[in-house]
Formats: structure tokens, C-alpha cells, sequence
């Protein structure tokens, strides 16, 4: 599959992205990546360092958001999981006492 692919999850990714950069630093979204160089054709090189400067703050704000996004989709995922396979459980350990009385039932009956 060709990377330039627009996949659900590639698309999920780019507006997970979007909204956690949108509320660190906006500048860095797709909606203003194109106009950064117009916006700031008149900065001096300090000024520029100290934008950098900020950009790279914001993206490890939006990482350190990432990781305890992810946290804590595991952490309900796996909570879900567990539910899931308890109820499963127990429908395999009423299915498996409904068998074994049925069974007990059919030795039981007398002619």
C-alpha cells in the first residue's frame, strides 16, 4: 500500500493530532503549517530561535498528552477486556451446569 495512503487510522491519527496540538499550540496544525513563513517573513533570527524554541515545548506537551491518552485507552480497554471474558465465563459455567443436569436428568429417568 502506497504511504500517501489516507487510511481510517491514518486519518484517525492526523485528528487526534490536530486536536491535541490545537489546544497547545495552534500555529502547529495543518490549518496554519502554510502561512508560518508569510505570518513571520519579519522576525529576526531571535525572535525565530524563541518561536522554534516554543514549537518544540508544545510537541513535547502533546507527546507527554499522547502517552497519557494511550494510558488511558489501555487501561479501559483492558477493563473491558476483563468484563468481557468474566461474562463469558460464566455463560460457559451455566452452559456447562445446564449440560451436566441435563446429562444427570437422562440417567435418572426410570423406565
Amino acid at each position: 500500500m502506497p504511504s500517501n495512503t489516507n487510511t481510517p487510522l491514518k486519518e484517525l491519527m492526523k485528528t487526534l493530532y490536530e486536536a491535541l496540538m490545537r489546544e497547545v499550540e495552534p500555529e502547529l496544525t495543518s490549518d496554519f503549517k502554510d502561512d508560518l513563513d508569510v505570518v513571520y517573513a519579519d522576525e529576526t533570527p531571535e525572535e525565530h530561535r524563541e518561536r522554534v524554541q516554543g514549537y518544540v515545548e508544545a510537541v513535547q506537551e502533546v507527546n507527554r498528552r499522547f502517552g497519557i491518552l494511550i494510558d488511558t485507552w489501555k487501561s479501559q480497554l483492558l477493563a473491558f477486556k476483563k468484563a468481557a471474558l468474566e461474562k463469558a465465563n460464566a455463560r460457559q459455567e451455566r452452559d456447562d451446569e445446564d449440560a451436566t443436569t441435563s446429562l444427570i436428568q437422562q440417567f435418572d429417568v426410570q423406565p
